[in-house]
């Protein structure tokens, strides 16, 4: 009988990693992920469409173009569920000041902080913010990252953030990075609303979500609930607004204090609560039976020095993790999640198994797209990852390096050589 074609396929890696394996749990040391020695993954018009050991897929399918792995670690591309991709300026004078001594409260109530950032956001123009932002995209796919969430909120005017979230729209097409948009003018209050919290929210966060969610720049509206910022009752405000818009919610929550902040995710139905540095059990409880995922932030929690997220508890109530970079200019610079895989394993003591759903399965259901990006069964995305190392332990127990070979964005290499390909010829140019 003759095989059905498809459009390529990746053969013989030393580990095939597929996915979180049927049965197990979403975290704790129980994670089982579903792997194959010599696997195998085939696509069709940007889908998977088989995944297992070499010699079963290539005898259900003749791809057109075939690359071999050799040996290597071949998996779904990572997804970064937490990030702000669109910015100006810098704030290595305040990591210096941290160093010496002062907190972040220190630094916001001296006018730095985000307020630094806002300062430099609005004096940038919009070509200037596309371009950096562009670069950034293009080394987050060099290190393995091919879904981020992107959220605005250095703008903090009702133009402004339309804006970050018109340039993260852009990015995705300029890239082959998928960027989805998230409306975070909640972040704090710019100096123009000083004293009028409510008004803001009233006049510029509120608006700023349902026009993004109209032009299709933002599928989740996000707050910084937080002593200084917002309050429980401003985001129950915007989840209303969010719900009338058909946007889901995220939140930050519980990062410098115990604000309650991971029960009012809960109540909220918010799709992810985000930092919980400080999150109490239960809220923790409160996530599991809302099937709210958490949001971890190493890079954060490293710069901050703060305490850890309550691993025990979400281990113990079963909440669905992510890990996310945190991509910020001021309290997490750095927009590899591969190096964040290592960082949580050694500041949150997650398995290397734990933290990589973290970064793939994890961060797709906290996104709304759990069985789409993520993992490689059939019907997701093509979204695959050849990595310079063997087995997927290895990508936690390395600092720094990046690791990823070759990229492969529905089905279409975009990052790194030319494949090793049976047919009349390759897929050319890529990004």
């Amino acid at each position: 009988m003759k095989r059905p074609a498809c459009d390529g396929a990746i053969v013989h890696a030393g580990e095939l990693v597929v996915g979180l394996a049927p049965g197990s749990p979403p975290i704790g040391p129980g994670v089982t992920l579903e792997r194959y020695r010599d696997g195998a993954v085939a696509w069709l018009d940007g889908e998977i469409v088989d995944a297992g050991p070499t010699d079963e897929v290539l005898s259900e399918w003749e791809p057109l173009e075939v690359d071999d792995a050799a040996g290597r670690l071949v998996t779904a591309g990572l997804v970064d569920a937490h990030t702000h991709l669109v910015w100006g300026g810098d704030r290595s004078d305040e990591f210096a000041l941290r160093l010496g001594g002062l907190s972040y409260e220190d630094v916001a109530k001296a006018g730095g902080g985000i307020l630094s950032t806002l300062r430099a956001t609005r004096a940038a123009g919009a070509e200037a913010l596309f371009d950096r932002a562009c670069a950034t995209a293009f080394r987050m796919l060099g290190c393995g990252t091919t879904t981020i969430e992107a959220k605005s909120g250095y703008a903090l005017s009702y133009e402004g953030e339309l804006e970050l979230l018109d340039i993260g729209h852009r990015v995705a097409k300029a890239t082959w990075l998928d960027v989805i948009g998230t409306a975070l003018s909640a972040h704090i209050v710019p100096p123009e609303y000083s004293g009028r919290r409510e008004a803001y929210v009233e006049d510029v966060c509120m608006p700023v979500a349902v026009e993004a969610q109209d032009r299709g720049h933002a599928e989740f509206v996000d707050c910084f609930v937080e002593q200084g910022a917002f309050t429980p009752d401003d985001a129950r405000r915007l989840a209303a607004v969010a719900e009338g818009a058909h946007l889901g919610v995220r939140l930050h929550v519980d990062q410098l204090h115990d604000g309650g902040g991971a029960l009012l995710a809960a109540e909220l139905g918010a799709a992810s609560a985000d930092h919980l540095d400080h999150a109490n059990e239960e809220g923790i409880a409160a996530l599991a039976r809302a099937g709210t995922v958490a949001v971890l932030l190493p890079g954060a929690s490293l710069t901050l020095g703060g305490p850890v997220p309550p691993l025990a508890a979400l281990r113990h109530h079963g909440v669905p993790t992510a890990i996310a970079t945190d991509w910020n200019p001021g309290t997490s610079t750095t927009d590899s999640l591969v190096l964040m895989l290592a960082v949580a394993c050694r500041l949150y003591k997650m398995t290397p198994d734990e933290a990589f759903v973290g970064a793939t399965e994890a961060a797709a259901r906290s996104l709304r797209r759990a069985g789409r990006i993520g993992c490689l069964r059939p019907g997701a995305n093509a979204d695959v990852v050849i990595w310079d190392v063997e087995r997927v332990g290895m990508l936690a127990y390395h600092f720094g390096p990046t690791w990823a070979a070759t990229v492969y964005k529905r089905g279409r290499r975009v990052f790194g050589p030319e494949p090793v390909h049976e047919g009349e010829e390759a897929w050319g140019g890529g990004t």
